[in-house]
């Protein structure tokens, strides 16, 4: 997934079903990148097996910066 943080919305949980989906019925591959700042432990512990890749991306390493992009 791309264009945008995937756990803004209900903290991930649609997303982590929805690669549940993907991975279990549709048996694709499957990624998300995000900024890891809203990911929980129990998120990960319950979806992660899912994934194939997860990347955390860093816009910058300046707060202001991060701030103005969103």
């Amino acid at each position: 997934m791309y264009n945008g943080e995937p756990f803004l919305i209900d903290h991930g949980r649609y997303v982590g079903k929805l690669k549940r989906f993907a991975k279990e019925k549709c048996h694709m591959a499957t990624s998300i990148v995000s900024n890891g700042s809203l990911i929980s432990e129990k998120w990960f512990e319950i979806y992660s097996k899912y994934l194939d890749i997860f990347a955390i991306a860093c816009d910058s390493l300046d707060d202001e910066c991060n701030r103005q992009a969103g």
